[in-house]
């Protein structure tokens, strides 16, 4: 039980020793008051020595132990004092080292010696990581004061009037995002060390500096923050009013890489509750997206289908050109009627491939048709019952004004 309470006790120095080393407002004694509380050590200790109480005075040796190392309020180095000075000091502080280690040596019991040794060890161990702490701890108090006082001219003017592009916004955002990062970089070092007890004051103190950064950063970061996000919401309500047709798909997928470079500059901010909003505008307008390149996929497939069509019209077509001349060359439109068929579907076919654009092709028939006179020859066996008819309906006419004459001839020639 007595070892457990020495150890209870020396663990209890280890943190008032550590929790001093860092205070806000660290005791510091001048030199002649650590030569009197040195001297005033030794005598107590040779006393002790005198008494065979050694055991019992463990923690006030341990105490002593950790004053006079680097950093306790009873050491001081070379450099600050003089050199008179120091000699006194090193001296005094030479004799109180000699008995510290003489009274360890002399303990009866093995056990309370290996103690002490390993409370020197671990106290080394804490203070080399509450000196790391309270270094992050200085870094997060100089992010507070650079996101309170940037030191660019860009962000020393006044947030009201800080802003005036989008540019400017957005590289204090990336400037803040920055310190951002370092600040998460520190916060995740205290939650190696927040189990720790022999720190945890120094590390509740890195929290604390921590904290505050973080809430100067977004006090800062708000306005600008709301700049940029009303660019994107104009983007976004551009969006919802242009109408979802195919020709303005360029136009969609314009807004969406905006919204995506946006969405990249809140991420780096680490403003996750803009993000997300930035989410839901991106997500909307792919939506809008795919809904017209479904669109235009059923667009190209019908063209397609509709193109396939003509072009086996345009197959067909020529296919009854190439028959035709064909069988003229093997004399089978010899008849008069095959020749007229044949010219009707060769007719047929030319405006078949006008239509579609093959003009090459319907140059073809023409040439063929010029070539072989089969058109003119349709119109010979049509032309004379033509002009029967005209000559019939012609001589009709004139028959009755025809007897009329005749009939007037005959009653003159009678009257005379």
């Amino acid at each position: 039980m007595e070892m457990q309470n020495i150890e209870k006790e020396l663990d209890s120095i280890i943190i008032a020793e550590i929790n001093g080393r860092f205070s806000e407002s660290p005791e510091k004694l001048n030199v002649l008051k650590v030569n009197e509380i040195i001297e005033e050590r030794n005598r107590e200790i040779v006393k002790i020595h005198q008494q065979d109480k050694i055991a019992a005075s463990l923690p006030l040796f341990f105490k002593s132990y950790l004053q006079i190392r680097e950093g306790g309020n009873l050491y001081f180095s070379p450099d600050d004092l003089s050199k008179k000075e120091f000699e006194i000091y090193a001296g005094k502080k030479g004799r109180l080292e000699v008995l510290l280690n003489a009274s360890l040596n002399t303990l009866p019991d093995e056990e309370l010696i290996h103690l002490i040794y390993h409370k020197r060890s671990l106290f080394d161990d804490e203070y080399a990581k509450a000196k790391e702490v309270m270094r992050l701890a200085g870094q997060a108090a100089e992010i507070r004061k650079t996101a309170d006082s940037p030191d660019s001219e860009l962000l020393k003017n006044d947030l009201k009037n800080r802003f005036t592009d989008e540019e400017s916004a957005i590289l204090y955002l990336n400037e803040m995002g920055a310190l951002r990062a370092a600040l998460q970089k520190i916060e995740s070092r205290y939650a190696e060390v927040g189990q720790d007890a022999y720190i945890a004051e120094v590390v509740k103190r890195m929290k604390n500096e921590v904290s505050l950064a973080f809430q100067s950063m977004a006090q800062q970061s708000r306005k600008t923050s709301e700049f940029i996000f009303d660019q994107a919401n104009t983007i976004f309500q551009h969006y919802k009013s242009v109408k979802s047709r195919l020709a303005n798909i360029e136009k969609f997928v314009s807004c969406k890489e905006a919204l995506l470079r946006y969405r990249k500059i809140f991420e780096s901010a680490g403003d996750e509750d803009r993000k997300k909003q930035l989410d839901f505008f991106i997500s909307t307008v792919e939506a809008g997206i795919d809904k017209l390149q479904k669109k235009i996929e059923k667009e190209k497939q019908r063209e397609a289908a509709a193109s396939e069509k003509d072009n086996q019209e345009v197959k067909e077509a020529y296919d009854v050109f190439l028959e035709i001349k064909s069988d003229y060359a093997d004399r089978k439109l010899d008849p008069a009627f095959k020749r007229r068929r044949a010219v009707t579907r060769l007719k047929k076919s030319l405006d078949i491939l006008k239509s579609n654009g093959q003009r090459v092709k319907a140059r073809e028939i023409e040439r063929f048709l010029n070539s072989t006179e089969m058109d003119k020859d349709e119109e010979k066996p049509g032309a004379a019952p033509q002009n029967l008819l005209f000559y019939k309906k012609a001589f009709m006419v004139i028959l009755p004004l025809t007897i009329c004459l005749a009939i007037l001839n005959i009653y003159y020639m009678m009257t005379m």
